[in-house]
């Protein structure tokens, strides 16, 4: 009869369970009937995948379409812009604001003279032409543009090529792919600065931007006198 079948041991005993005392112990898990939640997001649309993505952790890139969707839109903290302006501010300025030329150590030392010379010469020829400080308005899509370029690695190569060759125009700046956004601006060397500085130590920021500050304010000084 159906429902009289029972779990044997090797014993051909059936298992049996004292009156009064459930399956499993006090806490025995029950078996019921309903449908357990579903985490799979294949079903979701991009609009519903990407609402759950934030700036610090978005979600897995799944397609070209979705991915520049994400970042298109998504809020981007101000702290992270400042950052982001405060590095390039740093990375544009003259080798010799960044480095000072340490003239009692270059009278001593011929290598550290020739060194440093060949540093700046290098650093003049990679910056020239390039704007010292960035517009204001330019540097939320730059840093949308930065993530989009950086996070598409996660893509098949053939969606990534949509991603990094998608065309932009910043404010005050010519239409340039998203890889061509990144490379122009060097971004690279800015990339400590794409991070909300509240997940770790902001003091050595606030020390960095208040170190440059007084420089700009310094070689302000010395120029007008």
């Amino acid at each position: 009869m159906t429902n009289s079948m029972a779990l044997h041991n090797n014993n051909g005993d059936a298992n049996r369970q004292p009156a009064g005392i459930p399956a499993g112990g006090q806490f025995a898990v029950g078996h019921h009937a309903e449908s357990l939640v579903s985490l799979d997001t294949g079903d979701l649309s991009d609009a519903e995948y990407n609402a759950d993505g934030t700036f610090a952790y978005p979600p897995y890139p799944r397609s070209a379409v979705q991915h520049m969707e994400f970042w298109a839109t998504v809020p981007i903290p101000d702290i992270v812009l400042e950052r982001v302006a405060t590095a390039y501010k740093i990375g544009a300025m003259r080798y010799g604001e960044r480095y000072p030329y340490n003239q009692e150590l270059a009278a001593q030392n011929r290598v550290y003279r020739e060194d440093w010379r060949r540093r700046a010469e290098l650093h003049k020829q990679e910056w020239a032409g390039m704007p010292t400080s960035l517009y204001n308005p330019m540097v939320r899509p730059m840093v949308r543009a930065a993530q989009l370029y950086w996070y598409s690695d996660a893509l098949p190569p053939e969606e990534r090529e949509k991603v990094v060759n998608a065309r932009i125009t910043l404010p005050s700046d010519q239409e340039r792919t998203v890889k061509g956004v990144v490379e122009y601006f060097r971004l690279d060397e800015c990339i400590n600065a794409f991070s909300d500085p509240s997940f770790y130590d902001s003091q050595r920021l606030a020390e960095v931007i208040n170190a440059v500050h007084d420089l700009h304010n310094g070689i302000a000084g010395a120029q007008e006198s």
